[in-house]
Formats: C-alpha cells, structure tokens, sequence
C-alpha cells in the first residue's frame, strides 16, 4: 500500500480541478443573470416587451443553473471532507493474520 500517497495526491488534484471548475462556472452563470436583468430593464425602459419576457426569462434560468452548481459544489465540497488518518502506517502494511495474538 505504499502507492496510497500517489492516488491521494491526484484525488486532491482532481478535487481541486472540480472546485476550480465550478468556481468558474459560477462566476459565468452570475455574470448571465446580471446580463439577463440588465436586459430586461433596458427592454422595460426602452419599451419593448419581447426583451423584457427574453432578459426576465434568461434571469431566473441562470439563476436556477447558479443554484444547480452551488448545490453541486456543495455535494462535491461535503463528501472530499476528510478527517485524520487514524490507521497506523506500521499495522496497515502488515498482513492481518499476523497482527492476531495466539492464546497460549
């Protein structure tokens, strides 16, 4: 088992690419939903309807796929969270049946 380091090191890569992925794709939903509302009240002040239904529209799904990813990345964030190694590196290299006591 003393390749158990390695394959830590690149789920803790990997984990890190996932954050960093939704992070960016958070920031790119929240910049839509700012861009939706901005159309829509550039459609209300410029009175046209059509761009107020599409920005409106366009709002509350970017913020639905927003809600989507944090709620991913909450999932994501919650089941990496690791506690202390408690296994003993010593005992865990060992074959098992030699850890037993005999009974004299």
């Amino acid at each position: 088992m003393r390749h158990n380091g390695r394959c830590r090191m690149r789920v803790n890569s990997v984990r890190a690419q996932v954050i960093h992925m939704t992070t960016k794709s958070q920031n790119r939903t929240l910049g839509l939903a700012v861009l939706a509302i901005l159309a829509a009240i550039g459609g209300e002040l410029l009175g046209a309807p059509l761009l107020v239904s599409i920005g409106v529209t366009g709002f509350f799904l970017a913020v639905a796929g927003l809600l989507a990813l944090m709620t991913v990345s909450l999932v994501v964030g919650v089941s990496h969270i690791s506690g202390p190694d408690m296994r003993d590196p010593v005992l865990t290299d060992r074959d098992p049946l030699s850890t037993r006591q005999r009974k004299h």
